[in-house]
Order: structure tokens, then C-alpha cells, then sequence
């Protein structure tokens, strides 16, 4: 039987890992706005396209970031979520 303090271990570990291929970036919520598109027609970002835009990003079920050119950035407040996984008193290392 594992215990919770190894189990949350184990899942520090493996998103620790995850984060580190993805070289701590990730999508956010309000991303949809940073793709090709708005690149070539940045009119559309205001107004009402860019309003529903924006929820078609947030709300819909399929990740579509990848395939409409949005890339994953890296957000301080999310790195600063794993400082406490890279100090020193913890037993999963960021090197």
C-alpha cells in the first residue's frame, strides 16, 4: 500500500518531468489571441471576433492551439509554482 506523501512524490516527479520537456511552457486560458492569425489580421482581435475567439479557445474541449499556430509560452506565476519543487530540503531536483 503506498502512502499519500509518496504518492504526491510520484506525481511531483512525473510533472516535474512533463515540465521540463516542455521547457516550463505551457498554454493559457487567454492564448488564443497569439496565434498566426492574429499575425496576419490583428484587426480582429477587437471587438466581438476576438471576445468569441477567446471562448472557442477557453471552452472548447479540443486543444486547437497547436494546429492554429499558437505557441506555448512560459508564464512567471507558473514558474514560480515549481520553485518549491527546486529547492534544496526537497527530493526532486531541477538540474
Amino acid at each position: 500500500m503506498t502512502t499519500f506523501s509518496s504518492q504526491v512524490e510520484a506525481i511531483s516527479t512525473l510533472v516535474l518531468e512533463q515540465s521540463r520537456q516542455d521547457h516550463f511552457a505551457g498554454y493559457d486560458p487567454f492564448d488564443g489571441l497569439n496565434g498566426k492569425l492574429f499575425e496576419w489580421l490583428p484587426g480582429l482581435k477587437s471587438g466581438i471576433f476576438g471576445l468569441a475567439w477567446i471562448q472557442f479557445f477557453k471552452q472548447s474541449p479540443i486543444n486547437f492551439r497547436p494546429l492554429l499556430g499558437v505557441p506555448k509560452r512560459r508564464n512567471p506565476k507558473g514558474i514560480g509554482l515549481f520553485i518549491p519543487l527546486c529547492q534544496d530540503s526537497c527530493p526532486v531536483q531541477c538540474r
